[in-house]
Formats: structure tokens, sequence, C-alpha cells
């Protein structure tokens, strides 16, 4: 009987730690799953750096549209030849990146079929993007018309989604 006992603690103990561990590992904040990817350092730099970072560790779900170290680099082929070098407006852009509400793929996708193609959301900046579907990619549209095309999508954290750009979206100015 001590037997049976003993083996049923073990067993216990080993699905509690198997349990915890596997908690431990999903329950990153939006902050420590974009940290976990290289190709997001420059954002996640933007993003501490204007003190948008901290926000992200709340409570609240988030939705981040992340744009991909490249997209900084292309942003110098267009007409901005560099990012605003003011904190504010860094945080805009940063801000402009985030929605409230943590949104699947299969849900913004539905939900663009379901208003004719393309839906508009506000974002933490408190202007809207563009969300459409085409062929089978979920784009992001700026205010400006430019479009971005995630690259990867549903990255779950603790408190949101994480979705790689593959371009930076601007609020206006």
């Amino acid at each position: 009987m001590k037997k049976i006992n003993y083996i049923s603690n073990l067993a216990l103990i080993a699905f509690l730690f198997i349990g915890i561990n596997s908690f431990a590992q999903t329950s990153k904040k939006n902050a420590d799953g974009l940290k976990q990817f290289d190709e997001l350092s420059q954002f996640t730099e933007l993003l501490s750096s204007t003190g948008v970072l901290e926000t992200l560790n709340g409570s609240q779900e988030y939705t981040i549209l992340a744009p991909v170290n490249s997209s900084f680099e292309s942003l110098a082929k267009e007409k901005y030849n560099n990012l605003p070098n003011s904190k504010n407006k860094l945080r805009d852009i940063a801000s402009y990146h985030i929605l409230k509400g943590a949104f699947s793929t299969e849900a913004l996708m539905k939900k663009a079929q379901e208003a004719g193609g393309r839906f508009a959301v506000e974002t933490l900046y408190g202007e809207v993007v563009y969300i459409s579907e085409s062929n089978g990619t979920l784009v992001i549209v700026d205010h400006l018309g430019r479009a971005a095309k995630v690259q990867e999508a549903d990255i779950k954290t603790s408190n949101g989604i994480v979705f790689m750009l593959d371009s930076i979206l601007l609020p206006a100015r």
C-alpha cells in the first residue's frame, strides 16, 4: 500500500512539474515574446526607448504588428530617410503598431471577409489601420496607403498575439 501511495505521489509531482513548466513557457508577456526574435530587435528597441514596452507588460491584451529589422532598412528607400528623432514622434510610430485586444489571423480574415474585404481597426495611438486579406495573406495598410504584409502570424504571448510585418506603418504626422 505504501508503494502505491509513493508511486501516486511521484506521479502527482511529475504532473504538477510538467504543468507548471509548460505554463511558464507559454506565459511570456508581449514584451518577452518580442525579445525572443532576433529579427524584431530594432522594433523591440523602438518600443523600449519610447516607454511603450512597459505598457505591453500589463494585464490588457494586445495585438502587436511588429515590423522585422529589414523593414527599417527599406524605409530609407522611401521618402523617409530616417525615423524622426523626437521621442514623442517615435512613441507615436511604436503605438501605431499596437491594437487593443488579441486578434488571431482567423478572426481578422473572417472580419475582413464580412466587411467586404477590408475593415478599419483603431491602434493604441488612436488612429486606424486597415486590415484586408489578399490571396490568403493578411495585409495591414496605414493612412498613406502603404501596405505591410504579415510574414509570420499568431505568435502567442500570455497577453496577446504578435504578427511580424514586412514594412513599417506610419501614422499621420
